[in-house]
């Protein structure tokens, strides 16, 4: 139910933001629509319930909990040594506990990260308020029930793929490569878009 009422917003605020204005153009009203359902679905993700969807969630608030009485030195040498699966995401999670121990927070933080990578590719790739109607459409069509309320690790790593993109349009391999090993660090299968530079650039 959530979803349809989701996807009602994003269509009748598309409509809305369509809709002349003397206090802005058209291109600032098509910017802060994409920022406003990137705002949108931010916050329908971090807030949602950890019994949503799949039992991922709670998986990750497990893997949380233990974060949270793993030792620094613990967390470094797992860095260096590779003692543990995605060290790296163990060690984001400790950085965000710094902050707030709070795992609403943490579901807070992933999705404005996610949706903030998600809105810029948005608005980098389209012209018209009705595409990004309709890219924001897609993504809840096919994408909401795994970026939204699952998979956390490969949500991050996603976010980093989506703005590598924009250095693929320019040839920028360094910054591109950079994204993309970043990603890795969350999920090791971001590795495999490395290939698309190089099926792209000779286009």
């Amino acid at each position: 139910m959530i979803r349809i009422f989701v996807i009602l917003i994003i269509i009748i605020s598309g409509i809305w933001f369509s809709l002349e204005s003397k206090r802005t153009t058209y291109e600032q009203r098509r910017k802060e629509y994409v920022w406003f359902i990137m705002l949108l679905l931010a916050l329908q993700s971090g807030l949602r319930n950890w019994n949503v969807g799949p039992p991922d969630t709670m998986q990750y608030y497990r893997r949380w909990d233990q974060v949270r009485s793993t030792s620094w030195k613990e967390i470094f040498d797992s860095l260096l040594y590779g003692v543990e699966k995605d060290p790296f995401y163990t060690f984001f999670q400790k950085v965000i506990q710094v902050f707030s121990e709070d795992f609403q927070i943490f579901l807070l933080v992933v999705a404005a990260i996610f949706m903030t990578a998600l809105g810029n590719f948005v608005l980098k790739n389209t012209t018209r308020i009705s595409h990004a109607v309709l890219a924001f459409i897609i993504y809840m069509g096919y994408y909401y029930g795994f970026f939204s309320i699952t998979g956390i690790r490969q949500t991050l790593a996603t976010a980093f793929l989506l703005l590598s993109y924009e250095y693929i349009k320019k040839e920028k391999i360094i910054p591109f490569t950079i994204l993309v090993l970043f990603g890795a660090l969350f999920h090791i299968s971001a590795l495999v878009f490395l290939v698309l530079y190089l099926s792209l650039i000779h286009i």
